[in-house]
């Protein structure tokens, strides 16, 4: 088990003297191996999820050398391990894609019995038993975050609590703006109607519609993803957002707010995946278990600022940072929120209701 280890290596600084390499090498001569694996390990992962501090403190954990590619979509991550060569041994996918790629046969089980820091994950279905990875068969949850409203503080006082701010309200007419991608459109909606987030109900969804269509004489415009640089430079003065695009904003200037609805909202989980013609999974599972340590999480969240799912890691975080929802949703609202799925058929009725709203 790496756990104390990869607290005690993470605390290292990066240059070490003689007597820190020296119990560093023992460290490593203790770690585990996977027999019969070269001591290498492939990540292919987002460009902003991971640190060098965590990858070396890995490689000096356990002798293997890790390599590293980033993608900038699932797209283009899931089209590499179609088409290209089967070199990576781990991968971080969202999760409908997760879904989708274990339809298709593209990631293995996961062996929890390599796993024990699994027990650090939060307790709540999203990270324990997701639609799109049942029973976190298929991979780990590993970094999340959420959508919500951001604000602009000098114009929207008290915070906004609820979707109503956005989705059935006269204040603010004009300076409102709602995400234009009709899945998180009509999702969101049906948070503040007190549907679930993938509504495949027909009845449902034209509820969905026909609120959007009330609220749209008070739009300043659909937006194709979030608002936060309309809030930036006074566009609007509330609208939808995701906590990890809006974050930076809120760092450049303290006028910019983000709440989590109370209804709860869409979240998105990276997880980690072994793809299934990896080359190494024993060493993806090495690794696994090694970012599953608290201290390992801890520093992740503090190099990205993006949450992490293991709860164990949430107390040993900068208050400034687990008690900001740009970063954590508040844990009261998390076990009413959801992430997306692939809606197969009733994908055509939210497109047909999207375009009613074009059209109105």
């Amino acid at each position: 088990m790496l756990g104390g280890l990869a607290a005690s290596l993470l605390a290292l600084p990066m240059h070490a003297g003689p007597a820190q390499a020296q119990r560093q090498q023992r460290q490593q001569r203790q770690a585990p191996q996977e027999p019969g694996e070269a001591k290498r390990l492939r990540i292919f992962n987002w460009d902003d999820h991971l640190s060098d501090q965590t990858l070396e403190a890995f490689a000096r954990a356990t002798g293997i050398d890790v390599e590293y590619d980033y993608y900038r979509s699932n797209e283009e991550m899931l089209e590499a391990l179609v088409d290209g060569p089967p070199v990576h041994d781990l991968v971080m996918p969202s999760d409908y894609m997760v879904d989708l790629m274990r339809k298709r046969g593209l990631v293995q089980r996961i062996d929890h019995r390599r796993l024990p820091n699994l027990k650090h994950l939060i307790q709540a279905k999203p990270f324990q038993d997701p639609p799109y990875n049942p029973g976190l068969h298929w991979g780990v949850p590993h970094l999340w975050g959420s959508a919500g409203i951001g604000f602009r503080r000098s114009r929207v006082a008290p915070a906004p609590t609820s979707w109503k701010a956005l989705y059935d309200s006269e204040r603010h007419k004009g300076r409102l703006a709602l995400p234009g991608d009709p899945q998180v459109l009509l999702g969101c909606a049906a948070k503040y109607l007190g549907h679930g987030l993938n509504t495949t109900d027909a009845v449902e969804i034209g509820r969905l519609r026909d609120l959007v269509l009330r609220q749209k004489p008070n739009l300043k415009l659909f937006t194709p993803g979030g608002a936060e640089n309309l809030l930036l430079v006074d566009d609007v003065d509330m609208g939808f957002c995701w906590s990890g695009d809006i974050y930076p904003v809120i760092e450049e200037s303290p006028e910019i707010g983000y709440a989590v609805p109370d209804e709860g909202a869409p979240i998105w989980v990276h997880t980690m995946c072994v793809p299934a013609k990896a080359p190494r999974p024993g060493n993806a599972h090495l690794f696994m278990n090694f970012v599953l340590d608290p201290q390992a999480s801890a520093q992740i969240v503090q190099t990205t600022r993006y949450a992490t799912a293991n709860e164990s890691a949430r107390k040993l975080v900068p208050a400034a940072l687990r008690d900001n929802p740009a970063v954590w949703a508040p844990m009261h609202v998390l076990p009413r929120c959801e992430t997306f799925v692939d809606l197969g058929d009733a994908q055509k009725l939210y497109d047909e209701a999207w375009a009613e709203i074009a059209r109105g």
